[in-house]
């Protein structure tokens, strides 16, 4: 069918093996799925979005469209598909919603042991241990990736910023723009970037990132994230 083509294409993944991963799921969540898949394809949707970018700057060696796949594969099983991205694609929008739970899961498959905590801010960028990252939840919407390069400087990737190429910010600068202020950045040439503050900090006080940070996990105040609730945490590629 029209999905399956258009899975394999933007995957890269045989269609004969698109059809084989979405015949092991579940019939009545696979009917509801793939018709949302159809409109969003419809509307020019695509599967590769920032949380395949984030992905990908983690694991070496494979395709976006291959971890896109399986991201939406998860969140197809666990009915975070539906949940996360039924009202925006039926007001038309062509924005695919990645939960966090499914980008954990998809890291695990690749041997990466990454946890979902809510820490404060102090505490996640203190935790990182030099050439560490997190992948942090931002605007509601949104995923990016911080990694520590040393005690005074940091970088963030976002597909959004710089063509989604790292930019590098001291620590000052880091925690400003995660707390919603607009910072300069420098990219890897040293060239000025200016950058849009974040909205990473809940209500709660705490970010939500995905990390195999040991420095994180022990931070005071640190809660791991349950999946039950990350599948509930979903970014998109635009903002």
């Amino acid at each position: 069918e029209e999905v399956v083509k258009e899975l394999s294409k933007q995957s890269g993944v045989s269609e004969e093996e698109v059809s084989k991963q979405l015949e092991g799921l579940d019939k009545s969540v696979l009917e509801e799925a793939i018709a949302l898949l159809s409109k969003l394809f419809a509307q020019g949707g695509q599967i590769v979005n920032c949380a395949t970018d984030v992905l990908s700057n983690v694991i070496n060696g494979v395709s976006k469209g291959v971890l896109a796949l399986q991201a939406l594969l998860v969140d197809i099983a666990t009915g975070a598909f539906v949940k996360n991205n039924k009202a925006n694609i039926e007001s038309g929008s062509n924005q695919l919603m990645t939960s966090m739970d499914a980008m954990s899961k998809v890291l695990q498959s690749y041997g990466k042991e990454a946890v979902g905590y809510a820490v404060d801010l102090e505490g996640f960028l203190s935790g990182l241990k030099e050439g560490e990252s997190g992948i942090v939840w931002v605007n509601e919407d949104h995923y990016i990736t911080v990694t520590k390069k040393s005690e005074d400087s940091y970088s963030i990737t976002d597909s959004n910023v710089n063509e989604g190429k790292a930019v590098v910010l001291s620590a000052e600068a880091v925690k400003s723009v995660l707390s919603g202020n607009n910072v300069e950045a420098k990219d890897e040439s040293g060239n000025a970037i200016s950058i849009f503050g974040y909205n990473a900090v809940g209500e709660d006080g705490k970010v939500k990132v995905l990390t195999e940070s040991e420095g994180v996990m022990q931070a005071k105040g640190a809660e791991a994230i349950s999946a039950e609730k990350m599948k509930e945490i979903a970014g998109a590629k635009i903002v």
